[in-house]
């Protein structure tokens, strides 16, 4: 490819694709981080309501998690408690 050549030059996918990808190449660390975090906020801005299902989502999914989590912590002890007032009636029993 040669390093004169623009986007306007260019046409089909492909090729542009091909040129984008070799103007990465050349950036630093920063300099990508810059390009990637524009892209991410140029599409939020287009596409505003599946950002908000996609945020919506993933904090249904932690709280359902949360909520999981909380339970299997205090099932031993409800458990326990089952089981001592099973004993305990046994006990009155005799």
């Amino acid at each position: 490819m040669e390093e004169d050549l623009t986007m306007n030059d260019l046409d089909g996918s492909f090729v542009q694709r091909a040129y984008r990808r070799e103007q990465l190449k050349g950036q630093s660390g920063f300099g990508l981080l810059k390009t990637v975090l524009a892209y991410v906020f140029s599409d939020i801005k287009k596409k505003s309501t599946s950002f908000c299902i996609g945020v919506f989502t993933v904090f249904m999914v932690v709280c359902f998690i949360v909520a999981l989590k909380g339970l299997i912590d205090v099932a031993p002890i409800a458990l326990l408690k089952v089981a001592q007032d099973q004993a305990g009636a046994i006990d009155i029993g005799l």
